[in-house]
């Protein structure tokens, strides 16, 4: 088992202080997989501000990377969050695009700093969300879409093609609070796209743990969601169970080529940072998400249990509590992204709160 950390604002500080616990208490730090996430552009692009500007987040990131390569050789370190995007409303094409243009950034300034791209390659984990829709063959078929436009990228670098660790996680901007256990169901069918799609990895969250405090009955169903998929449905038991299906191969090359499309654009602007900087990158999720909640609340996207088949009377007699993380207005240099789920609107005026 591997141990990831997300830290938010404390992960340069918790790289150190997690190697320093582990070799204190005589872990051999080569053979360990798990490390600090470290993505700082998406920590940016939550809070608003490059935190000492473009240059000093790169030179501090390449410092703090070299240091954990050179304790936890094996250790993953920079972990591209585009799933963050996608909590935000971002589509699936833009939630691909965001991921390579993060990386293309990271892969850029790091190497001009002196760290070897091959390092960098096998450091490298991409964390993609995973939502139930309508549309459910387009959330499988994004982590086949975007091998090919990771082979685009290293391709367009010279760089040897080295397979990328795709982790999926169930969404919680498609989750509600009332009927709360559907929560389980969509988590059931995101996992399963996911794993047929080709995700290395998988997690899932308490399908409560946005509104009250988790019990240990809802960690452990979040965990057999997968264990059920693994050891009972099999689901990981072929190597790409989509190839050579024409829909489904065309679809997978309409969605790269959509997706490399906007990397292009955001190439074109500077990259990421810049893209941030401007606010092009949160014009193109605000448009999006606006998009999506409209859809919801005129049904034409459906929450069972939200916005259709809903039960009034549990609607009435359940109380809760939002748990929202702080986030200060002080200090924007720029349009600052927030996560949101669709039936947080509807849920707060049934509630009052």
């Amino acid at each position: 088992m591997s141990v990831f950390w997300d830290l938010a604002d404390s992960s340069t500080a918790g790289v150190f202080h997690w190697i320093d616990y582990l070799a204190g208490k005589g872990f051999n730090l080569d053979a360990i997989f798990g490390g600090v996430l470290l993505d700082p552009l998406t920590l940016s692009a939550r809070k608003g501000n490059l935190e000492g500007g473009r240059t000093n987040l790169f030179d501090v990131l390449h410092k703090t990377i070299e240091y954990a390569l050179s304790e936890m050789p094996a250790g993953k370190w920079l972990h591209i969050q585009a799933g963050f995007y996608r909590e935000c409303g971002c589509s699936p094409v833009q939630e691909l695009a965001f991921a390579l243009a993060l990386a293309s950034d990271y892969l850029e300034e790091l190497s001009k700093r002196g760290l070897e791209e091959g390092k960098l390659l096998s450091t490298l984990m991409f964390h993609f969300s995973a939502l139930c829709t309508s549309d459910y063959f387009t959330e499988m078929l994004k982590p086949r879409a975007f091998l090919l436009l990771w082979k685009n990228l290293l391709d367009s670098r010279t760089l040897p093609y080295v397979k990328p660790h795709i982790h999926i996680e169930s969404a919680e901007r498609n989750k509600t609070l009332y009927d709360a256990h559907n929560n389980l169901v969509r988590a059931g069918i995101e996992s399963h796209a996911a794993l047929i799609g080709g995700a290395d990895s998988l997690s899932n969250r308490a399908f409560d743990g946005f509104f009250r405090e988790a019990e240990a009955a809802s960690y452990r169903w979040a965990r057999n969601i997968g264990l059920i998929l693994k050891a009972e449905a099999g689901v990981n038991g072929v190597a790409d169970p989509a190839k050579g299906a024409y829909f489904l191969e065309n679809r997978t090359q309409q969605l790269a080529e959509a997706a490399w499309n906007l990397f292009l654009e955001i190439e074109e602007l500077g990259g990421m940072a810049d893209a941030l900087k401007s606010n092009f990158i949160q014009q193109q999720v605000a448009f999006k998400a606006e998009e999506e909640k409209k859809g919801f609340l005129n049904r034409k996207k459906v929450l069972v249990g939200s916005n259709t088949y809903a039960d009034e009377q549990q609607k009435m007699a359940k109380k809760f509590t939002r748990i929202l993380p702080a986030e200060p207005e002080e200090g924007l240099q720029f349009l600052k992204l927030r996560p949101e789920r669709l039936s947080e609107g509807l849920e707060i005026i049934v509630t009052g709160k």
